[in-house]
């Protein structure tokens, strides 16, 4: 099984992919920290999108994601991030459940979580950039999930019951098998 958590800045969504990696014994995979092994932090991800360097980023988290798939069942954090990669990870789940878990939280509680929180450069922008980015990205899956391939939940706000929640949905589909 695959399940990605994917969604807003700030919305808890590695907070519950480690949850439910720890609760489950999957394997866990962050891209955000694949992107800092390669020097490049959340600002710079944003500002380099057009780049050889981003090309270099993209195929190494291309490449750790097959890795940790190719080991058995795993929680993504952060990926995909794209439609193309969305694609890329259909390419190779062949004959896995795939869940995708979008975290949403409104802009009023993001700026909440935001104090406190150390980040570098104008986190602001980024949050804003990101927020929209994945608003899209929630579009586009939500018209790809019509095929089949995969599962798209919508997860609202941070509650105490969402990682029961989402724990439930794992052990429900953890046994079912695509249909091919």
């Amino acid at each position: 099984m695959i399940i990605c958590m994917i969604g807003n800045p700030l919305s808890g969504k590695t907070t519950f992919a480690l949850e439910v990696a720890r609760e489950f014994n999957f394997g866990y995979l962050s891209t955000g920290e694949v992107a800092r092994l390669h020097g490049i932090s959340d600002r710079d991800r944003e500002s380099i999108k057009r780049s050889d360097r981003a090309e270099d980023l993209e195929d190494a988290i291309r490449r750790e994601v097959a890795r940790v798939v190719s080991l058995g069942d795993v929680v993504l954090d952060g990926f995909p991030r794209s439609v193309e990669q969305m694609e890329y990870l259909l390419g190779i789940e062949e004959g896995w459940n795939l869940l995708v878990f979008f975290f949403y939280v409104n802009p009023v509680m993001q700026f909440s979580r935001m104090q406190g929180r150390k980040r570098d450069g104008d986190v602001l922008e980024v949050v804003k950039s990101r927020t929209l980015a994945s608003e899209r990205l929630w579009k586009d899956l939500s018209l790809m999930s019509y095929g089949g391939r995969f599962i798209l939940i919508r997860m609202e706000g941070i509650k105490d019951d969402a990682a029961f929640k989402i724990e439930e949905v794992v052990r429900a589909t953890k046994y079912l098998r695509p249909i091919s």
